[in-house]
């Protein structure tokens, strides 16, 4: 069999799972034809699980990790092109001293351009790894894995990223399989069975790795239109070994009242540690956003958690945009602690900064200038991923 050949097989075979995926799976849901999931799912209450060594546990992004993965922007892209490349050069030098950086690129040729680049930068290699895997564009976050702790492994949960309607399902689509491509290169068992169960991007996702979860309600309307609210949560619980699911208003979405967000919830809110979430404030009760985060302010205090907020501001160039000092990445590798912190050039970026150090002794705040990237309507959260330490 010619490598032609073989390429034709994988992509027919890519292209049959993905129409399933995306168009099959919302008719099955629409019609309610879960019947088989209906008596797993449907069933599963915080009263019922049974949470033994043999069911999943989501991990949290402030536990101990491995690796840190970044796809690199592809030169040939509109929006994620050479313009993001320095953003990607100083969060690779940064993160390098305290993580092993996986940098994910399409193939050798790119890879060694990446080097060229990192050399010209006086970037040391020595805790730089690559990755030759295909997708489609930078956010990792969104199309990653979702990591848990199961039968004492690391494995990870695959859910679909897009929902069949959204903008971006067809340029996307490699990126959608992302988790099964690096789950066999470093044989990570990999459940590819989320993907026709639930749609969920990455960023819209944390955890306290107790088995508590919180979204943004994107999750329901944007994403599972076809689902019900308790079948969502009932297959959030069920993959990820969640005892109780928390959800966050989402922000606003829609340009035209005022808001170009993502909705994710890692726009807007950020676990520190088990007890203590950081949530956006927005300085102006006219802004369209500043009564929904008042309100989930309000929710995760009422549920005991120590709330610390931080400025959300507008682009001054594009109101519809947010500038977020929420979107930032906690690394930690078990004895070296840091924190990257997304800056706009602004006076505000020394009170967040501040903010990070008060609420976070232990680690190093690291500030990264983001303000190119935040035009994408995403900063440094959404644009990388750990990979947890699990040892049984």
């Amino acid at each position: 069999m010619t490598q032609k050949n073989r390429k034709i097989i994988i992509l027919s075979v890519v292209l049959i799972i993905f129409l399933f995926n995306s168009s099959s799976i919302s008719i099955l849901a629409k019609e309610q034809e879960y019947k088989t999931f209906d008596e797993i799912g449907g069933s599963f209450s915080e009263e019922n699980i049974n949470y033994s060594k043999d069911e999943p546990r989501s991990i949290a992004e402030f536990e101990p990790a491995q690796q840190l993965l970044l796809s690199w922007p592809k030169w040939w892209s509109k929006t994620d092109g050479y313009i993001q490349e320095p953003y990607f050069i100083n969060i690779t030098r940064a993160a390098q001293e305290y993580i092993k950086v996986n940098i994910i690129v399409n193939n050798n040729f790119f890879k060694n351009r990446v080097i060229s680049k990192l050399k010209e930068n006086q970037i040391p290699l020595n805790n730089i790894t690559f990755s030759i895997i295909t997708t489609n564009s930078i956010w990792i976050r969104d199309y990653g894995p979702f990591f848990i702790e199961k039968n004492n492994n690391l494995e990870t949960v695959d859910f679909h990223r897009y929902p069949h309607h959204y903008p971006y399902l067809f340029h996307r689509i490699i990126d959608d399989f992302f988790p099964m491509f690096y789950g066999i290169k470093y044989c990570i068992n990999n459940c590819f069975i989320g993907n026709f169960f639930l749609t969920i991007q990455g960023g819209n996702y944390m955890t306290d790795g107790r088995g508590i979860g919180f979204v943004g309600d994107r999750i329901f309307d944007t994403d599972n239109p076809y689902l019900s609210k308790n079948r969502v949560i009932n297959r959030l619980k069920y993959f990820l070994g969640l005892k109780d699911v928390i959800v966050l208003q989402s922000e606003i979405m829609n340009k035209e009242e005022g808001s170009l967000s993502t909705g994710h919830i890692d726009m807007f809110a950020k676990l520190l540690d088990e007890n203590t979430i950081l949530v956006g404030s927005y300085k102006y009760k006219t802004d369209v956003n500043y009564g929904i985060l008042e309100d989930n302010a309000l929710l995760l205090e009422s549920k005991g958690y120590n709330v610390i907020r931080i400025p959300m501001l507008r682009d001054p160039d594009n109101k519809d945009n947010t500038w977020t000092y929420v979107n930032s990445l906690i690394i930690n590798n078990g004895y070296k602690k840091a924190v990257l912190v997304p800056q706009y050039n602004i006076p505000e970026d020394t009170e967040a900064i501040s903010i990070y150090e008060q609420a976070m002794p232990d680690y190093n705040i690291i500030g990264i200038d983001s303000s190119t990237i935040i035009k994408s309507l995403g900063a440094i959260h959404c644009t990388s991923l750990t990979v947890p330490i699990y040892t049984s």
